[in-house]
């Protein structure tokens, strides 16, 4: 499906001249060194910015360069992640950052190639660094912004990664990627939000395809449109809750401390038996190989710590 240059420029106006107005006031929007927004990129993967922000200015705090990263311990690094999730993006941007160090001199690469090859960097981020860094005229795609331009130009109908990427692709106006990618992102939180929209208060509303139908669906005189019905697992069901638990635990042990495979396992959940043991040593030996801690044996049993 295409555009009309009419309607693409009534798209691009509307994100444009509503965000130079309302747009969120993040510090890592204030900068365009390479190294605060790497880090927020990294810690905003899969996490909404409320949570990130007093991450980010604890981890700049206490990393405040490039420099101070990359040699700082792996312990170190974990300790201060502790609490955001997905504790691995802590490892992933320090060995990035050493490799940005060491490989490109200290300056951020501008090839999605030479960013790719980066620890814990795919497609989204490399396209969210060439843009905020280095001003290139790509588009950004998060979540927030497949779901507003997908609304906006196919309405309900689903489309595939190719046909919305060459679509963005065209209407990113030049010379203004950063505001436009940064407007889609703020009025897909603000207002097209996936369950119940905002759209009377949407800039786009008028232009956008998929009003209709939520509007029609808000006044009762059409049936809400089809969303997902699966039923997400309890997140305390999940590995990645126990892989959150065992980093937890770990932090509040004293320096060059460790602890035993049971005890950890109890401490996690007081249900924890031996019987429990083989999946907790297969997920502690997952956390092993990622890097995330220390897995050993010793004269007393297996034991457990913080990578060295």
């Amino acid at each position: 499906m295409g555009l009309s240059q009419s309607i693409s420029e009534t798209v691009r106006r509307s994100v444009l001249v509503w965000f130079n107005q309302w747009g969120r006031d993040l510090p890592w929007r204030k900068t365009r060194q390479w190294y605060p927004i790497l880090v927020s990129e990294i810690m905003l993967q899969q996490t909404q910015v409320r949570r990130v922000l007093p991450y980010y200015h604890a981890f700049l705090k206490r990393f405040p360069t490039p420099g101070d990263l990359a040699k700082a311990s792996v312990a170190d690094v974990i300790r201060i992640w502790g609490g955001l999730g997905y504790n691995k993006r802590a490892l992933y941007l320090q060995q990035a950052t050493r490799a940005i160090i060491h490989l490109h001199a200290g300056k951020l690469p501008a090839e999605s190639s030479d960013l790719l090859a980066l620890s814990g960097i795919g497609d989204y981020t490399a396209s969210a660094l060439r843009c905020f860094v280095h001003g290139i005229d790509v588009p950004v795609l998060d979540t927030n912004v497949k779901r507003v331009l997908g609304r906006v130009i196919w309405g309900s109908r689903l489309v595939g990664p190719t046909e919305m990427f060459n679509l963005a692709s065209r209407l990113v106006p030049t010379g203004e990627s950063w505001e436009w990618n940064q407007g889609l992102m703020d009025i897909g939180s603000a207002f097209c939000l996936p369950k119940n929209p905002k759209c009377p208060l949407c800039p786009l509303h008028e232009c956008c395809n998929a009003s209709p139908d939520f509007s029609a669906w808000k006044s009762g005189a059409k049936e809400r449109p089809v969303m997902s019905t699966v039923k997400p697992r309890r997140f305390q069901d999940t590995t990645r809750y126990i892989r959150g638990k065992v980093l937890t635990h770990l932090r509040l042990l004293p320096p060059n401390s460790t602890i035993g495979v049971l005890d950890l396992g109890q401490q996690i959940t007081p249900e924890f038996t031996k019987i429990d043991l083989p999946w907790f040593q297969r997920l502690l030996g997952q956390l092993n190989e990622d890097g995330l801690i220390g897995f050993f044996e010793t004269a007393d049993g297996q034991q457990v710590s913080l990578p060295v």
